[in-house]
């Protein structure tokens, strides 16, 4: 072994053993650097997997939120539109009775004064003209009443949805 060791092959066997031995703990730190580049890899895609996650979690609990301010908004349009359709039914009682009051009026009024039973006289023309004013006027009210009413429930109803919306925003 010593002869080996002398001279100048013991020089090269002393550098190929440095050099083996650099390359082998230059392997190791390399090794050592992936394993460490590799675990923040890792968690770095865990945490935006994670991040992920949570946003997908979070549109999906505000898409829920707003489904039902949604089903909320439509259950209260469904009340208000049903209380409108008790209203208008209560004024389309209250138009018949006035119409009935009209029609009795008017067959006082001929009562009070044949002579308008006959058409002839320029009475019976005003009375006949009042009676057909309000009859219509009647008529129209209570369509208008009733364009009104939709009108402020779809109203109410978008406005209290929008502001639920919004609220989640």
């Amino acid at each position: 072994m010593r002869a080996l060791m002398a001279g100048w092959k013991g020089y090269v066997l002393a550098v190929c053993i440095g050099a083996g031995a650099s390359w082998w703990i230059q392997a190791l730190r390399w090794n050592a650097d992936a394993a460490i580049l590799k675990a923040s890899f890792a968690a770095e895609i865990e945490a935006h997997a994670k991040a992920a996650l949570d946003a997908v979690q979070s549109a999906r609990d505000e898409e829920r939120r707003r489904s039902d301010e949604v089903e909320k908004g439509a259950h209260a349009a469904r009340e208000a539109a049903r209380l409108a359709r008790i209203d208008a039914a209560g004024r389309a009682a209250s138009e018949q009775r006035l119409r009935q009051r009209i029609d009795t009026l008017l067959a006082n009024a001929i009562r009070r004064d044949p002579a308008l039973a006959d058409g002839s006289s320029p009475g019976r023309v005003g009375i006949d003209l009042l009676a057909d004013v309000l009859g219509r006027s009647i008529e129209r009210s209570g369509q208008l009443a009733a364009i009104a009413d939709r009108s402020r429930i779809a109203g109410l109803t978008c406005e209290r949805l929008y502001d639920a919306i919004r609220a989640g925003q």
